[in-house]
C-alpha cells in the first residue's frame, strides 16, 4: 500500500502540473499572458500527456485465488475488495481507457496545430512563445480544449486524494485487526 502511495503521487503530480500547465497556455493564448520563456516548453508538453496507473495488486490477486472468506474480518474484507475492485479500478480506467481523458489523443495535434503561429525556435533551437504581429482570432475550441484538460486533471488529482484516503484507512483496519490477532 505505501508503494502504490508513492506510485499514485507521482501520477497525482503529473495530473496537477498538466492542470497548471492547461492554465498557463489559456492565460497565454487568451489573455496575453506571456509564461516564463524557461518553463514554456514543459507547460506544452506536460499538458497532453497521459499517465499510467501502476498499482501493485498481486497481494489481492493472492487473496482472491484463495478466497477473500479467509479474511474473518467482515468490513477489512469489504475494504480491501472496496480499495481494490472498485477504487484501483476507476482511476485506471479513468486514466487509461476514458476517451476524455486520452488527451494526447484528443489535443495534442490540435494543440499544437492551432499555437504554431505563437511559436518560435530560438537561437539555440527552444522552442519560445511569442505573439504574432497580426492579431488572430481566438479559436473556441482551443480554449474549449485547456479548460476541458484543465477540469478533469483537477478531478483526477482531486479522486487520488481520496484513494489516499480510502488506503490509510485500510491501513489502520488492517493495524487494528492483527493487534486484535495478537493483544499482547
Amino acid at each position: 500500500l505505501d508503494q502504490d502511495v508513492e506510485d499514485m503521487k507521482i501520477n497525482q503530480e503529473a495530473h496537477q502540473l498538466a492542470g497548471r500547465s492547461a492554465q498557463v497556455l489559456l492565460d497565454f493564448y487568451t489573455r496575453r499572458a506571456l509564461p516564463s520563456p524557461d518553463s514554456f516548453g514543459l507547460y506544452l508538453t506536460t499538458v497532453y500527456r497521459n499517465v499510467t496507473s501502476l498499482t501493485n495488486t498481486a497481494s489481492y490477486e493472492f487473496l482472491k485465488s484463495n478466497g477473500l472468506a479467509i479474511i474473518s474480518n467482515d468490513s477489512l474484507r469489504l475494504a480491501i475488495s472496496h480499495l481494490y475492485g472498485m477504487e484501483y479500478s476507476n482511476i485506471q480506467k479513468i486514466e487509461e481507457s476514458h476517451r476524455p481523458t486520452q488527451f494526447y489523443d484528443a489535443h495534442r495535434e490540435k494543440i499544437l496545430t492551432k499555437l504554431d503561429p505563437y511559436l518560435y525556435f530560438d537561437e539555440n533551437k527552444m522552442l519560445r512563445p511569442r505573439f504574432p504581429k497580426k492579431e488572430l482570432p481566438l479559436d473556441p475550441e482551443l480554449v474549449v480544449a485547456f479548460i476541458e484538460i484543465r477540469g478533469y486533471r483537477g478531478f483526477i488529482a482531486n479522486y487520488y486524494d481520496e484513494i489516499f484516503g480510502h488506503i490509510e484507512n485500510l491501513k489502520t483496519q488492517i493495524k487494528a485487526h492483527l493487534a486484535s490477532l495478537h493483544p499482547d
